[in-house]
């Protein structure tokens, strides 16, 4: 008779392999558990420190320069900056040019930040204009024959030097903000003047000029356009220059006697068929009371169609004779004022 016996790795495969499935998943979640409550239990290490440049930093890196005088210079075969002091000595070469660039890029903004200077084209001539980075009301600085460019703005606020093209020749001019009292510095017309920037107290001008041996020379003169004197000396070409001033810069404080641009409207009072009008030049004050107006430019679509000229303190109105095609219209208005106010709209 023959017996039916089962196989022996019928018997143990199958147990040996239930056992593992059984008891390996409870054995590994186990030393899971294990390794992460051992990890908690370590001391944490610090964190790394931000590696994000701070702006302090980076203000300290210019102000080092402040007070002194970065130009640019061929004296290596090419390009690149430099700086020196107010009298020309300790030229040394500036490596990170980074600086130089920020340090241009202040001229154009005046030192409150309140407003900008720039160059656009008008009727096919290059002018500056100025903007309140505000309102975004911006006037036309400049009226001249031959291009205007390069504004550099003074430390108080209050003027632009620039370059101006007088008689197809590149010379330095000086303004107030508002286009009032534009003088000529420079006007050896036989060379080039470019380029100005204002010292930090604003007594002096540096700019580059050709007039010695016609290389480009770092110049230096009085704000009234006295006393030059080139300051670089060198038998390469030096130019561009940009006289650093300390971050951040002073705010001028408002003082009795101060100017200041007020965007008003200013509406005819009388006119007749001719175009002549009685305008009222009363700005009012944050008192509600009116203060003299010293001058006022009245333009339509940013076109000057009247300048006053100086005003008497005591005139509030004044006759002119206006176009008879922009009779009737409202006109902005740039009124500088003998006393510093805050102004208002009037109608």
């Amino acid at each position: 008779m023959q017996t039916n016996m089962p196989k022996a790795s019928r018997q143990t495969g199958p147990g040996w392999l239930k056992w593992v499935i059984t008891f390996l998943p409870i054995t590994l979640i186990a030393a899971l558990i294990a390794f992460v409550y051992y990890s908690a239990s370590l001391p944490q290490a610090p964190a790394p420190p931000t590696l994000s440049p701070s702006p302090q930093a980076t203000r300290a890196s210019l102000e080092q320069f402040a007070g002194k005088i970065a130009f640019k210079s061929d004296r290596d075969g090419k390009e690149a900056i430099y700086v020196m002091n107010p009298d020309g000595s300790g030229q040394t070469k500036l490596e990170d040019e980074a600086l130089y660039h920020k340090a241009l890029a202040r001229e154009a903004l005046s030192p409150d930040r309140t407003r900008a200077a720039f160059v656009r084209y008008y009727r096919d001539n290059q002018e500056i204009f100025v903007r309140h980075l505000q309102s975004m009301w911006t006037w036309r600085l400049t009226q001249n024959p031959g291009p205007d460019y390069e504004p550099a703005w003074s430390p108080d606020g209050l003027y632009l030097a620039y370059v101006s093209q007088v008689k197809f020749n590149d010379e330095i001019k000086v303004s107030r903000f508002d286009g009032g009292e534009e003088r000529l510095l420079t006007s050896d017309l036989q060379f080039t003047d470019r380029h100005p920037s204002w010292s930090p107290d604003g007594k002096r001008i540096v700019f580059w000029s050709d007039r010695e041996g016609g290389r480009r020379q770092i110049w230096v003169m009085d704000s009234e356009g006295s006393n030059l004197r080139n300051i670089s000396n060198s038998p390469y070409n030096d130019w561009d220059p940009v006289w650093i001033k300390p971050l951040p810069l002073p705010t001028p404080t408002p003082t009795p006697g101060g100017p200041a641009d007020l965007e008003v409207v200013i509406a005819l009072k009388e006119c007749t068929s001719e175009g002549e009008a009685i305008l009222d030049f009363g700005a009012w004050d944050n008192t509600g009371g009116t203060v003299p107006v010293s001058r006022a430019i009245l333009e339509v679509d940013g076109i000057s169609v009247y300048d006053s000229g100086p005003l008497q303190a005591d005139r509030l109105q004044q006759t002119v004779n206006l176009n008879p095609g922009i009779r009737g219209q409202a006109f902005k208005a740039r009124v500088s004022l003998k006393v510093w106010n805050e102004g208002k709209y009037i109608a």
